[in-house]
């Protein structure tokens, strides 16, 4: 089960906590974890998941081509590249993300 930092526990253990007391403090992180913050809980692999999906329709939206509009397999592989990299640098908050975000923008 995942809690409201994200941080993923045993369900029973952390049913047990909460029957003891409202609130507790997460281990790993301190945050406070109540029995409403467990209800609508991402896990940081599912909030990853989703920026990830979210970006990659977004970016694949405007860089859309296909294969047959390259003159070679290599160049076209590139160009897959390319989208991989700005879905990477704005997804990891790499130091290139606000200029890929930048320039996602000016080509729509």
């Amino acid at each position: 089960m995942a809690i409201g930092c994200g941080h993923k526990y045993c369900e029973d253990c952390v049913g047990q906590l909460l029957n003891k007391k409202t609130t507790f403090s997460c281990i790993a992180c301190g945050k406070p974890v109540k029995n409403s913050t467990l209800e609508h809980t991402k896990s940081f692999d599912s909030k990853y998941c989703d920026s990830d999906k979210n970006w990659r329709e977004q970016v694949t939206s405007v860089y859309n081509k296909t294969e047959n509009q390259f003159s070679s397999v290599e160049q076209y592989n590139d160009y897959l590249e390319l989208i991989e990299d700005i879905v990477f640098s704005i997804v990891n908050e790499q130091d290139d993300m606000d200029e890929c975000k930048k320039r996602l923008s000016e080509e729509r």
